[in-house]
């Protein structure tokens, strides 16, 4: 999980680069909310935060997550700072605990771009990642529907069986 959302922070970073070269605003932009909304915030948070809240407080699962959550949100700050320059001071300063008020040594916009490390850029994993991630989709999309249906009042009376071939596991 934590190397699939590094690998997603390296590919929006090629975006960003593509989008800031070619001056496409509406490209960075929309590869922005993208990334926010379908990876942080209905995907990595929702598996992140029960690692945050119940491992234990220096566990490695737990830090590793917090790393990732770093990366995300340091790599963030920098890609929004060209059209959003208040908003990613804010972010930076709240990160790294600096007062924009007091110093502006440590803006956001001396930072430079976020560097992503070729690294992180896995194609093999994302794979994997995008599967898991469709059939949570329809397993979502399956209890939605149940609950239409009044079979199931909600994800907690839902029961769900995942059958897959050898090869997808």
């Amino acid at each position: 999980m934590d190397r699939f959302m590094l690998h997603r922070i390296h590919a929006l970073s090629a975006e960003m680069v593509a989008g800031y070269e070619s001056y496409n605003m509406v490209g960075v932009s929309q590869a922005l909310s993208s990334f926010v909304t379908q990876y942080l915030n209905s995907f990595s948070f929702e598996i992140y935060k029960d690692r945050l809240y119940l491992d234990e407080k220096n566990s490695s699962s737990r830090r590793s997550a917090q790393t990732v959550m770093h990366y995300a949100l340091k790599a963030l700050a920098t890609y929004i700072a060209p059209i959003a320059c208040h908003l990613a001071e804010e972010l930076h300063s709240f990160q790294d605990n600096v007062d924009p008020a007091v110093s502006s040594a440590d803006s956001v916009m001396k930072q430079g771009w976020f560097p992503t490390p070729n690294e992180w850029k896995q194609p093999a994993l994302a794979e994997k990642w995008e599967t898991i991630r469709d059939v949570r989709r329809q397993v979502f999309r399956a209890i939605e529907d149940a609950k239409q249906g009044g079979i199931v009042t909600g994800m907690a009376d839902a029961a769900i069986i995942i059958r897959a071939p050898p090869a997808t596991k």
